[in-house]
């Protein structure tokens, strides 16, 4: 056992989980937490660093804990609701460490949801796309949405319940970082070319990140909650973006029932501003559980279609001249519009006028 920034820790427990970090249960004040020993960034306390070297990256360490600070402060909650916020980040030796509330629950197996009535299944997806408004509100996003950062429990009524968490790689929509932390089997194509391409200076990248990325992540995840064996959209490639990337379009299973399909198929859009908001999903899935039936399309009555002009004979330039002191040289019905008339003066000029109005204006006259 050893202490941490008042944390005691079995040093025996340490687990790897994700790629940036060592996870374990940490008691502080007889309160059992869930700790993160990050693996990067690394603190320089050692004296043989270079002193430059030593002064860069303690200014890399130090903005990267005023932002992880910043977007823990921003997270909507006090940390123990649905969204499971970090509550601390400190700093012992070279190593930082977040700290959260410990999740105590009987977690349900992602892959086992697709058994869920339909209803069930919408109410699950309602808490989730709850807590991600909250959060899009606050102008962050997740950045690194899998069902693993979704915990799934029972509530004692028997609906099934949420709690987001791992908010390590979260960012603010206005202020992208240079690198998205995620698993690139849930990334969005946006997300995937910004990865890929984000050093070629010839286009800025950053400009197609939003909160949209957040919504394809999770598209891909109630399509997995919707199907046996939790899949992802049939694909090409090694992962669903490489498909859109490629030209081709992801489409929902033809096992998930028809509401639920519709609207994954709006989250896995290629383009970002063809995704719904999540105010929208939200309250798609509302109706879902409560078996609210879609609104047949209005059809706009069919306008009834203006009566013909009878041509009453042949068109000849009138007696008159125009209020400019010009002379009709020739005049014709205009072709798709009978309601008007060509007119041509002596100055080479066109215009298009009002039939009734050039015949009483002498411009015209009729045989």
């Amino acid at each position: 056992m050893s202490t941490i920034h008042g944390y005691v820790v079995d040093d025996n427990k340490w687990e790897v989980r994700g790629g940036n970090g060592q996870c374990n249960t940490a008691v502080k004040n007889g309160v059992t937490y869930f700790i993160k020993r990050m693996n990067s960034p690394k603190y320089p306390v050692s004296d043989h660093f270079d002193a430059d070297y030593r002064r860069a990256k303690i200014a890399e360490c130090d903005e990267w804990l005023r932002y992880r600070k910043r977007i823990a402060a921003a997270l909507p909650g006090t940390g123990s609701g649905n969204i499971i916020k970090p509550l601390e980040y400190f700093r012992e030796g070279p190593c930082f460490y977040e700290v959260t509330n410990l999740v105590d629950v009987d977690s349900i197996p992602y892959e086992e949801i697709w058994k869920e009535s339909k209803q069930e299944k919408a109410r699950l997806m309602m808490t989730v796309a709850m807590s991600l408004s909250q959060m899009h509100n606050c102008g962050i996003v997740h950045g690194d949405l899998d069902p693993g950062n979704i915990l799934i429990s029972r509530s004692k009524n028997g609906h099934l319940i949420t709690k987001m968490i791992d908010f390590t790689d979260a960012f603010f929509r206005m202020e992208i970082p240079d690198a998205i932390m995620s698993k690139d089997a849930w990334w969005s194509p946006e997300v995937a070319v910004y990865t890929k391409l984000k050093d070629q200076k010839k286009l800025d990248w950053r400009k197609q990140i939003t909160t949209k990325a957040d919504i394809f992540s999770l598209g891909l995840i109630f399509h997995q909650y919707c199907t046996k064996g939790a899949v992802f959209p049939k694909h090409s490639g090694n992962y669903p973006w490489n498909e859109l990337i490629k030209g081709g379009v992801l489409k929902a299973d033809s096992s998930i029932e028809p509401e639920f399909q519709e609207l994954i198929n709006s989250m896995l859009a290629l383009e970002p501003d063809d995704r719904p908001e999540m105010a929208e999903i939200h309250q798609k899935l509302r109706d879902i559980a409560e078996g609210k039936k879609p609104e047949p399309p209005v059809t706009p009555p069919t306008p009834p279609k203006p009566e013909p002009v009878k041509k009453t004979g042949e068109v000849q330039p009138g007696p008159k001249k125009s209020s400019a002191g010009k002379s009709v040289v020739s005049a014709q019905r205009h072709e798709k519009n009978p309601k008007k008339v060509v007119l041509k003066y002596d100055d080479g000029t066109q215009q298009i006028m009002d039939f009734n109005l050039a015949k009483n204006l002498g411009l015209i006259k009729v045989d």
